[in-house]
């Protein structure tokens, strides 16, 4: 392996000296670059990052990659330490030279190697991620999403500094908090682009798109799966009893602080603590202090667990229709569709999870819930044994739309549904018997919709 060379000095040539021998450079190492030849390739990228000022930030990516590639095949070897010097060195050069160019995506980046490669303090890099936090918060307009891996960085290394006694427990519900809410966000956000990209089944992608989509599926299952490692950290200490008793010390000193109450209801909401008398006072401080969807969110998630189901219903409404984002009224709308359930009203559910899946069409957990509304309705529509069988056919049809989400548990919820409904409907016996095999078949009763019945 050749010795590294650090960046040219000022008496050193420029990139205007070298234009045609940095695009000749640029040539050469990167297609040992795309043939993985790294041996090959980091000594021309190395000439490059040494003499060329403007080079395509794309190449720092390429330049870091081979380097990690080096660190990894020897990490105690004579050169890791230059390596990794030279890594951060990469990460300076780049912020330095493109600050604008996805400055906390870069962060990230470094932030992670940092912990990888154990350069730096738990303290450096969390104070790394918080700039990254600031940089790509996707709460901001025009603020990047941020990478879920970093979050779970993050979270990792205060969760061993909580256990080192560096940190609190409530500066750990804290950044729990925070974190959870970057995550949902960009969870959102991630799915909003993912369903207009895919809502068209008979779209054809161009192949830019095609690789969008499957960028967009691999990180709504890294949030998804970074969301799940945060709960398992958190959960031996998270417990209801300790957040009351945390948040319960707090409550009187903070019962006007918007702030705190909007912090403190949402992480009672996380972990369902909402037949605490705490999480009551708080919901409803919280609503006093500030009418908004999530306040009133609150409220319904404590009267839907006292089986108030009117009340619920009342302030899901209230949620859905006062959301900010379309993800949250989506959500609050289902929510609103399962308390109408509850006090089965049927019609009404069906019409709120309809509004649901009117902004997400891809909300398997709305398909669910009207089909287990048509299954659950067999018996009370159809004048004979045909006809109420027949409803479980409707059922089906949105048992199977359900199977488009992304949630591998509502695809398997999805799977038994259409097993149950499917041994329920009639069978090709019946069918022959009423004479029905490929005709359209009329349900009633509240349901008004019509089946195509399987022909034999």
């Amino acid at each position: 392996m050749m010795a590294l060379a650090y960046p040219a000095s000022a008496q050193e040539e420029t990139a205007d000296d070298n234009s045609s021998e940095c695009i000749t450079k640029e040539s050469i190492y990167f297609e040992y670059y795309k043939a993985k030849n790294y041996k090959d390739a980091f000594p021309e990228w190395l000439w490059l990052y040494n003499n060329c000022s403007d080079i395509n930030p794309l190449h720092y990516i390429y330049g870091a990659q081979m380097i990690r590639s080096f660190i990894d095949e020897d990490p105690q070897g004579p050169k890791a330490a230059e390596y990794k010097k030279l890594l951060m060195d990469v990460y300076a050069k780049r912020l330095s030279l493109h600050p604008d160019e996805r400055p906390g995506w870069v962060k990230g980046q470094q932030a992670v190697d940092m912990l990888r490669y154990k350069m730096g303090t738990p303290q450096e890099i969390i104070a790394l991620v918080k700039e990254v936090i600031a940089l790509s918060d996707a709460r901001v307009p025009n603020g990047e999403s941020i990478d879920a891996v970093v979050l779970d960085l993050y979270f990792k290394l205060a969760m061993n500094q909580y256990e080192a006694k560096v940190y609190s427990i409530s500066e750990i519900f804290d950044m729990y908090e925070e974190i959870s809410d970057l995550l949902s966000t960009s969870h959102d956000a991630l799915s909003i682009e993912y369903n207009n990209l895919t809502s068209d089944s008979t779209r054809q992608y161009t192949p830019q798109e095609a690789r969008r989509v499957r960028n967009l599926e691999a990180l709504i299952r890294n949030n998804e799966i970074v969301t799940g490692n945060m709960e398992a950290r958190i959960r031996p200490i998270a417990t209801c009893e300790m957040l009351t008793k945390v948040l319960g010390e707090q409550f009187e000193a903070n019962k006007t602080n918007e702030e705190w109450l909007r912090k403190s209801s949402a992480l009672l909401q996380g972990k369902e603590c909402f037949g605490t008398p705490l999480y009551m006072n708080i919901a409803e401080a919280y609503y006093h202090v500030d009418p908004n969807a999530r306040a009133a969110q609150g409220i319904a998630m404590m009267a839907y667990s006292k089986n108030d189901f009117k009340k619920a219903a009342e302030f899901f409404k209230a949620a859905a229709e006062g959301s900010s984002t379309p993800a949250d009224r989506a959500r609050n709308y289902l929510r609103l569709a399962n308390s109408y359930y509850k006090m089965g009203q049927k019609s009404a559910s069906r019409s709120a999870a309809n509004s649901a899946l009117a902004i997400d069409p891809k909300m398997g957990e709305a398909w669910l819930l009207i089909g287990h509304l048509y299954a659950s309705s067999a018996n009370e529509c159809g004048s004979d044994e045909f006809e109420k069988r027949a409803v479980h056919f409707a059922a089906l049809e949105m048992f199977r739309k359900a199977l488009s989400s992304s949630n591998p548990q509502i695809v398997d919820a999805a799977r038994k549904s259409i097993a149950s409904s499917s041994a329920m409907a009639p069978d090709k016996t019946m069918i022959f018997q009423y004479g029905m095999g490929g005709k359209t078949l009329n349900i009633g009763c509240w349901i008004q919709t019509t089946v195509k019945i399987p022909s034999l």
